[in-house]
């Protein structure tokens, strides 16, 4: 079936309840027993940002005035959709949250003080070391140029790169663009192994963005799209027969360029050279509503506009995995299939600003933009009536402010996060303050260890202490019931991270954290209690205790984009399903095929799967609350076509097995013929929920800080919300 997508800015504030729909009577669905979710230089005044100093147009985003007003909040239904999608995985790139960082006016050649790198100051007044660093080598020849192996003074990139290794930050380089036309027939091929080496030996992995805004009717070098994507090609096979890995490529268009069309006819996405040759995606866009540019009367007046309008289009491109439709709902001018596009990868934001507003009581505009803008990204933010935007773009894994003070005459204003008191305290409460934007210590990266803001231990001082294992290990799982029919008097959970750690609580015993490549997803009980299974995106397997290893999900079956979300277990534990975000079912052992929605367009990923007490059935929620029904599950009702807050993370049944709850993000919750035990919609939380377990007679949620909501009677072990785990909480399981 297909669902209408969640509509626009929801009023809901209370749960709703669903009753006087039939099921039949059974016992507590095993597999409900976990839940989850599924990142100033003589070169600068020269070239910067497609030239913003110069006064080139590098990303207008145009609507129609009488479609979304000048308020960002009145922007209609967004394109790309309400509820972000699972995002894309790659090097550098954050399971969850998103790296911030800026584009200061620094100095390749100054003293690495304040005075010449004005990104300390912006580091100082907004107590938060960038995660990202953008520099920009306008020159195609330059980097070759400085470099000669083995003369520190020549070392290809300059001494920023460097320094910014030194304080933990990553380097992103603005390579610029070389003749396309010239490359592709072969005269620039010694420069480019040149340019190779030299990133090469820089030792490090950094963002590499090469030609940005390629899509711009200002630039010459590209040429046409498909000199363009022949000339990205060649570079990038130069750069691996060189061993140059380390580059992370970004590709990074105009967000304008997904709106409207070049001079030449062509679209930003005719300038993608292919899933293969591309790490990361992004694009460049501001808010141009006050610039000065406005008033040099050439046709490049523009208006106020919110961060979501100026992205929207781009989102969708980004969102899918060829078909438009598979990103939102495309506009009348994309194709239906977007060229080369076949995977989700890591989106950016290359660059993007607003400036004050100098009109009288507009002194909080850029402010509230600002806040806006970061809450549009923060997933941990949950979408209100004041907040119709919060967290939709959630799957955006960095984002790069332009904080350049462009005030000459000839120039188009002061785009600086040091604009005015009012934009550094608005960006202190969205990132500086917001664990959301905190997490460059997930990436592996390992300069980050020179920055001042190490994590703590993950464990807690007062952490319920580890119990051992039993002294025999237990045999084989046997067919049972629910854990706690084996074991009565038991009680305990586990919360598994994203780095695939497992915290235990109460009797729930700690068998062995996941050593997992990729983010993990799940965390499921065996039948008996005594281990259990943990998934990771890619649908690899590890197992402890009495948990038995039956198979791995195979890559090759998934389309690009698609990920695993969820694992569930047989009530014998002699067979598990892998779920991914198509709605995809890989069944083993034991574990039968009831169907999947691998062909049916869904409105939402699958986040969540859970078995039937038979094990001859499953259920499968979306994230739009969309509720979808195999062999012997029921179906009672489900939240797809209506609004919400935000979206759905998780299906539990209810203990008597009479129908069933569902969660959102938000901690709302919405019950199908079960009884409603309470919720957190109503109540502002530190951390977003990412999922729900049964428990006791009602059910028991998790946030991503390790934070219990406890709605039954049975006991409270503990939690992590006073101390948050440096990777977030992605799965609870009860014993």
């Amino acid at each position: 079936m297909q669902l209408r997508a969640a509509g626009p800015p929801p009023g809901r504030d209370r749960p709703l309840t669903v009753t006087g729909l039939s099921f039949l009577k059974g016992s507590r669905m095993p597999g409900a027993a976990r839940r989850r979710p599924p990142l100033t230089s003589p070169v600068l005044t020269l070239f910067i940002g497609a030239a913003l100093l110069s006064g080139m147009v590098p990303a207008r985003a145009d609507h129609d005035d009488d479609v979304t007003g000048s308020e960002p909040a009145a922007y209609g239904e967004p394109h790309a959709g309400w509820v972000a999608p699972p995002r894309g995985t790659g090097p550098l790139a954050p399971a969850t949250g998103a790296l911030f960082g800026t584009h200061s006016e620094d100095s390749h050649s100054g003293e690495l003080t304040a005075e010449d790198q004005h990104i300390l100051e912006t580091e100082d007044a907004l107590g938060f070391r960038m995660h990202i660093n953008n520099s920009y080598y306008g020159g195609f020849d330059d980097i070759a140029d400085d470099w000669e192996p083995g003369n520190p003074d020549k070392r290809g990139l300059s001494k920023l790169a460097f320094w910014d290794v030194e304080m933990g930050r990553i380097p992103l380089v603005g390579w610029g663009c070389g003749p396309s036309d010239e490359i592709n027939d072969g005269d620039h091929d010694d420069m480019i192994r040149l340019t190779a080496q030299a990133m090469k030996a820089f030792g490090h992995r950094f963002f590499m963005r090469y030609c940005w805004e390629m899509d711009g009717d200002k630039r010459s070098e590209p040429g046409p799209a498909d000199e363009f994507v022949a000339a990205w090609v060649r570079i990038w096979d130069i750069f691996q027969a060189e061993g140059a890995d380390n580059v992370v490529w970004v590709w990074c268009a105009n967000a304008n360029g997904f709106k409207h069309a070049t001079d030449r006819g062509e679209w930003a996405w005719d300038y993608y050279p292919g899933d293969a040759y591309v790490d990361w995606v992004s694009a460049d866009g501001y808010n141009w509503g006050v610039s000065r540019r406005n008033d040099w009367g050439d046709g490049d007046r523009d208006r106020w506009r919110g961060f979501v309008e100026i992205y929207d289009e781009f989102m969708v491109w980004a969102r899918s995995t060829g078909p438009a439709a598979s990103g939102g709902t495309p506009t009348e001018d994309m194709p239906a299939v977007f060229p080369r596009k076949g995977e989700v990868k890591p989106i950016m934001i290359g660059e993007y600003a607003a400036q004050d507003d100098p009109r009288p009581g507009q002194a909080m505009r850029k402010a509230e933009w600002m806040k806006a803008t970061h809450d549009t990204v923060n997933g941990d933010k949950a979408r209100t009536t004041a907040c119709p935007h919060c967290g939709i773009f959630s799957d955006i894994a960095a984002m790069v402010y332009f904080d350049i003070n462009a005030d000459e005459s000839h120039q188009n204003g002061d785009w600086r996060i040091l604009s005015s008191q009012n934009s550094v305290d608005a960006v202190v409460e969205a990132v500086s303050n917001e664990p959301w934007f905190h997490q460059i210590h997930t990436l592996g990266w390992s300069p980050a260890a020179n920055r001042p803001d190490i994590p703590p231990p993950t464990a807690p001082a007062d952490e319920p202490p580890v119990r051992e294992p039993p002294a025999s290990p237990p045999g084989p799982p046997a067919p049972s019931p629910a854990p706690s029919d084996d074991a009565p008097g038991r009680s305990g959970y586990w919360m598994l991270g994203a780095d695939g750690v497992v915290h235990s609580f109460g009797d729930a015993v700690h068998h062995g954290d996941g050593q997992l490549a990729l983010p993990a997803v799940d965390v499921e009980p065996s039948p008996s209690g005594a281990g259990y299974w943990l998934v990771d995106e890619a649908g690899g397997v590890s197992t402890f205790g009495d948990a038995v290893h039956l198979g791995d999900g195979d890559r090759g079956r998934l389309d690009p984009g698609e990920v695993v979300t969820s694992l569930s277990a047989t009530p014998t534990g002699n067979g598990y399903w892998l779920f991914t975000s198509r709605g995809r079912v890989l069944p083993f052992g034991s574990a039968g095929d009831f169907g999947g929605l691998e062909a049916v367009a869904l409105n939402g990923p699958v986040l969540d799967s859970v078995p039937t007490p038979s094990g001859r059935g499953y259920y499968m929620v979306a994230a739009d609350g969309g509720i979808f029904t195999f062999g012997d599950a029921r179906f009672h009702g489900s939240m797809g076509g209506v609004p919400l807050n935000a979206p759905v993370r998780s299906l539990v049944p209810d203990p008597d097995g009479a129908g069933y709850w569902l969660v959102a993000a938000d901690g709302g919750v919405f019950a199908f013929d079960a009884p409603f035990r309470g919720s957190m919609g109503a109540t502002p939380l530190n951390r977003l929920v990412t999922g729900m377990v049964a428990f006791g007679e009602g059910y028991m949620m998790v946030a991503a800080d390790g934070g219990i909501f406890n709605f039954s009677a049975g006991p409270f072990h503990g939690s992590l919300g006073h101390r948050p785990p440096p990777h977030p909480i992605v799965a609870v399981a009860v014993l």
